[in-house]
């Protein structure tokens, strides 16, 4: 199955890392600094420009190994991306 970010991107749901809210997230130095030095490596996914709620850590799988990390922003909150992906029931 799939989930929708916003705008036009989709991700495979069986990738998805971790679904994380922006504004709890950004309160924490150390995430803050994680999210930086995701955006120097070139991890994160730009594409989106409405406000930001949340991001998505997304790892490519294959035999049994993360291949690939990207980020991806989101203006859709991480409660409703979570409820969408049926995290949540």
């Amino acid at each position: 199955m799939f989930l929708h970010l916003g705008e036009d991107v989709v991700i495979c749901k069986r990738d998805i890392i971790a679904i994380l809210d922006m504004k709890s997230t950004l309160n924490s130095t150390i995430s803050r600094e994680f999210l930086e030095t995701c955006e120097e490596e070139g991890f994160i996914d730009r594409a989106m420009n409405d406000k930001l709620r949340s991001f998505i850590i997304v790892g490519t799988v294959e035999n049994k190994t993360v291949h690939r990390i990207k980020i991806y922003y989101s203006p859709i909150s991480a409660l409703t991306l979570l409820k969408r992906a049926d995290f949540i029931k």
